[in-house]
């Protein structure tokens, strides 16, 4: 076990370890999704973040957007 190689994890409290294991399943998620996500995307992904960091002005929030496609929406 992996706990045994570790010994500062045999510490942990009840609460840290449920943490811990939640962090390592969400990264381990996290992992799995970026390996399905094309060179493409994440170069599209990239050059929007360095748009926004560069032109946060030009942004809106999602509650923002969202209010908009529900105007949009119910317009129809």
């Amino acid at each position: 076990m992996v706990i045994e190689t570790l010994p500062q994890l045999a510490a942990l409290d009840d609460d840290q370890r449920e943490t811990l294991a939640l962090e390592l399943l969400q990264s381990v998620r996290e992992r799995q999704l970026a390996a399905q996500i094309s060179p493409e995307i994440v170069a599209l992904l990239e050059e929007r973040r360095a748009e926004f960091l560069e032109h946060p002005e030009r942004t809106k929030s999602w509650s923002a957007v969202k209010s908009d496609l529900l105007a949009k929406y119910r317009a129809r």
